[in-house]
């Protein structure tokens, strides 16, 4: 019988979002925690939690949301895509 999945790696982060349909610029700002384990179908998970004051005219993503994935690069996709789905993009500085 398999022993349950071992976590090897966690980070917690900062991740900045900007909306994308207003003429003066809305962000964002979530808490992440990314935790991966040594085995299973979606080792690869991030949870979000909204920690940030609420939007003025942009429409607000869910304040708390997790996301599992088989691998880093696929997280980030779905989770670029969760954010598209209410007008947001990443916001690098």
């Amino acid at each position: 019988m398999p022993g349950k999945s071992k976590i090897i790696f966690t980070s917690k982060d900062e991740i900045i979002i900007k909306y994308l349909h207003t003429p003066v610029p809305e962000y964002l700002s979530y808490n992440s925690t990314i935790t991966i384990k040594d085995n299973g179908k979606n080792p690869v998970s991030i949870k979000l939690k909204f920690d940030d004051i609420l939007p003025e005219w942009a429409e607000m993503p869910p304040k708390e949301h997790s996301i599992n994935a088989p691998t880093i690069v696929e997280l980030y996709r779905k989770l670029n895509r969760w954010f598209r789905k209410y007008g947001y993009t990443f916001y690098t500085h």
